[in-house]
């Protein structure tokens, strides 16, 4: 990544200038923040792929591309933020930190691929939504081998944009990634949008799912919880499509909105699990189970420790009255 005396490269591709470089204190702050943000992250998203692995009604089709989304969140709080916080740091003086080009290299690798992985499973949750609204037969006939094909065809599209993306940054420059970066993103928006705005039609004009009426309502329910997955993502990146164009156009950036934007679009990582929560039978009856077999086995180890507790005491009478005998056997000898 670039850098000169003027200015200063941000991890995730921003700069800013040296009037605007923040003070320790803020730097702290948003190190701190983004160390809790990925402590969640991996929190939330670990909860769902695990629940989803060992609960057999969370395995539904409509759900495996909630799941992909979850494991490329998992990734970027377990991977991308982490680094993006050692950078900022390093940046900041905060800790020793070795700005060599491996290291930037690495990050901007593996930035990029869970980045890219994450805002392709929002894009694809909307185009399957879109799918099983506009063509409702046609998508109760499809197979679990079409969703494994279009989840794995998302990760490579995130491996080939990540190695351009990366090719431009070292080789190219900083606006060249720009050039490349914010149309393709753009377009990504532009897909997830009109999906919605299709979705939110539809919905408005009371023709969703007309042909299952039996299944209506957890269909409405399931495709309004997807439709605000995909709206949460669409705001979580507004803000660093901005900032990032504003860079195209030589614009000098503050170094508090840039990682605040960015504090935002790892956010969305975050969210979603909470709305998986909130808004998904499955995910509620998948938790409710693991909270039910908690309780079981607490109340186990209770009653097992009162049990143990109740023998204890029995021996212990058992041995007090074996006590008392011998001793009235003793007094009965003498006299």
């Amino acid at each position: 990544m670039e850098t000169n005396s003027e200015n200063i490269s941000t991890p995730r591709n921003g700069s800013w200038s040296n009037s605007n470089h923040p003070s320790i204190v803020t730097g702290i702050v948003f190190c701190s923040a983004f160390v809790l943000e990925a402590v969640l992250i991996v929190v939330g998203n670990l909860l769902t792929i695990v629940l989803f692995a060992i609960n057999r009604n969370f395995r539904k089709k409509s759900l495996l591309l909630v799941v992909n989304m979850a494991c490329a969140d998992l990734m970027q709080g377990t991977v991308s933020l982490p680094m993006n916080t050692y950078l900022v740091g390093g940046d900041l003086k905060l800790w020793l930190y070795k700005g060599d080009t491996t290291s930037k290299i690495f990050y901007r690798v593996f930035d990029d691929v869970f980045m890219q992985a994450s805002i392709l499973s929002a894009a694809l949750i909307s185009t399957e939504r879109f799918y099983a609204i506009r063509w409702p037969l046609k998508h109760r006939v499809l197979s679990t081998r079409v969703y494994h094909i279009a989840i794995s065809i998302s990760w490579a599209m995130a491996f080939v944009v990540s190695a351009i993306l990366s090719l431009l940054t070292f080789f190219v420059s900083i606006k060249a990634f720009l050039h490349f970066w914010l149309p393709y993103t753009l377009a990504l928006m532009c897909v997830m949008f009109g999906c919605n705005l299709s979705i939110w039609r539809k919905f408005r004009h009371g023709r969703t799912f007309a042909m299952q009426n039996n299944r209506a309502s957890q269909n409405q329910r399931l495709v309004k919880t997807l439709l605000l997955i995909t709206i949460i993502a669409l705001l979580s990146w507004i803000p660093l499509i901005i900032m990032n164009t504003l860079l195209v156009f030589n614009f000098s950036i503050n170094w508090n909105v840039y990682n605040g934007a960015s504090f935002l679009n790892f956010s969305n990582s975050l969210v979603n699990p909470i709305v998986y929560a909130l808004r998904i039978p499955e995910f509620k009856r998948a938790l409710g189970s693991v909270y039910c077999c908690r309780k079981r086995l607490a109340n186990k180890s209770v009653t097992a420790n009162e049990r143990r507790e109740n023998r204890l005491t029995d021996s212990m009478k058992d041995t007090q009255l074996r006590a008392i005998s011998a001793s009235l056997e003793v007094f009965d000898t003498r006299l």
